[in-house]
C-alpha cells in the first residue's frame, strides 16, 4: 500500500533549501512533496513556467532543483515539456538512450501560466497525449507581478485589477473550471486538491504528544486589502462573508504573549498579520514586544519576520535573526543545510 508519510519521511529531497520563497509559502513544500513521489532511481526533467517558484528557486547559476531543470516562458511550460518528452522518446528509439531508463517529465506552473497565458500549450499537450505530469499551483491571481486577477480568481475577489468598491464589488466573472476542461480531454488522470487538508490530524497528533498548539481566538478583519479601509475585531468563528483577516486580535495577543513569557526558547517564523499597514501591525509588534521582554533565547527566521522585528523597534532585543525562513524550519527538522555542512567540514 502507498504510504505518503513514509515517502515524505524516507526519500531524499529533490528540491532543497536555499531558495528565496517567502516564509510560509505553500509552494516549496508542495514542490518537495511532489518530487519525493518520484522513485529515487528515476530521472526527472522539470519544465517551470515563469512565476514565483521559478524566480525564487533558480537564480543563475544556483538552483534548488536537483534534477534537470528548464526555465521556460510564462506561456510555454507545456509545449517545452512536450518537446522534451518527444525528444526522449525519439532518442530511445534510436538507441541513443537506454530503453529501460525511466525519465519523468514534470511541469510546474501557476494559475496565470495555466488558466490564461499557457492554456493553448497545455490543451495541445493534453490533446496529443504526451506522457507528462502537469502541476498547477493555483493561488488565485498573478501573485508574482502584483496580485492581478486571473481566470482562476474567484468571483467578487478583490485584486489590483479588480478592486472591490461601491460600484463594482471585485471581479465580476466566474472562476474558470480548469479541472472539468482537462477532464474533457479524456486524460488518464485529473485531480484538484488542497496541499494541506487535514489540520485536525495535525492538532490531534500535537495534543497526543503534549504539545500545546495555540490558535488565534480573534482576528482583525476588513473588506479591503488597504490601510484606509474600515476594520473591526471579531472572534475567529465569526468572520463574515467578504471579510478577510489581516491581523490577530487583542485576545489572541494576550494568549500568545502569556505563553511566550513562560518559554525559555522562542522561535518566531512569520508575522501575525499585514504589519506593513499600520492599522494591521499591532498584533505583530505586540508579539515582538513580548519576545523582547523575556529572558529567553529568541530566534527569528524569515525575511518578513526580520523586517517586522526591525519595524517594531525590538530588533536589538532578539538573540538571533535570520532571513532564511524555510531554511530555519528545515534546520529545526534536523535536515543538513549545504552552507552549514560546508562550514562544519572545513
Amino acid at each position: 500500500m502507498y504510504n505518503v508519510k513514509e515517502v515524505v519521511a524516507n526519500r531524499p529531497s529533490r528540491y532543497v533549501s536555499g531558495h528565496r520563497m517567502c516564509s510560509g509559502c505553500g509552494a516549496p513544500p508542495v514542490t518537495r512533496m511532489i518530487l519525493r513521489a518520484v522513485k529515487p532511481e528515476d530521472h526527472v526533467v522539470v519544465s517551470n513556467a515563469t512565476g514565483c517558484l521559478e524566480v525564487s528557486s533558480f537564480i543563475y547559476p544556483y538552483t534548488s532543483f536537483k534534477d534537470s531543470y528548464i526555465h521556460t516562458a510564462f506561456e510555454s511550460a507545456a509545449s517545452t515539456a512536450s518537446g522534451v518528452e518527444a525528444a526522449y522518446k525519439s532518442l530511445k528509439k534510436q538507441g541513443k538512450l537506454p530503453g529501460d531508463k525511466d525519465t519523468k517529465i514534470l511541469v510546474f506552473a501557476g494559475d496565470g501560466g495555466t488558466y490564461d497565458i499557457g492554456f493553448q500549450a497545455l490543451s495541445g499537450a493534453m490533446e496529443r497525449g504526451h506522457d507528462l505530469t502537469y502541476v498547477c499551483y493555483d493561488n488565485g491571481a498573478y501573485m508574482n507581478t502584483g496580485i492581478q486577477r486571473s481566470s482562476a480568481t474567484p468571483k467578487f475577489a478583490d485584486t489590483t485589477t479588480t478592486p472591490h468598491g461601491k460600484v463594482i464589488p471585485g471581479k465580476m466573472q466566474e472562476r474558470k473550471n480548469i479541472t472539468e476542461i482537462m477532464v474533457a480531454h479524456e486524460l488518464p488522470y485529473v485531480c484538484q486538491t488542497a496541499a494541506y487538508g487535514n489540520f485536525k490530524d495535525l492538532y490531534e497528533k500535537a495534543k497526543s504528544k503534549n504539545v500545546n498548539m495555540l490558535l488565534p481566538v480573534d482576528v482583525v478583519v476588513s473588506k479591503e486589502f488597504s490601510n484606509d479601509s474600515d476594520f473591526k475585531t471579531v472572534t475567529i468563528d465569526s468572520i463574515e462573508e467578504d471579510y478577510m483577516g489581516l491581523d490577530i486580535g487583542y485576545k489572541t495577543v494576550e494568549l500568545f504573549s502569556d505563553e511566550i513569557k513562560k518559554a525559555k526558547t522562542v522561535v518566531w517564523n512569520g508575522p501575525m498579520g499585514v504589519f506593513e499597514m499600520p492599522n494591521f501591525a499591532k498584533g505583530t509588534f505586540e508579539i515582538a514586544k513580548a519576545i523582547a521582554e523575556t529572558d529567553s533565547i529568541s530566534i527569528i527566521g524569515g525575511g518578513d519576520s526580520a523586517s517586522a522585528a526591525e519595524k517594531s523597534g525590538f530588533k536589538d532585543k532578539i538573540t538571533h535573526i535570520s532571513t532564511g525562513g524555510g531554511a530555519s524550519l528545515e534546520f529545526l527538522e534536523g535536515k543538513i543545510l549545504p552552507g552549514i555542512d560546508a562550514i562544519d567540514n572545513k
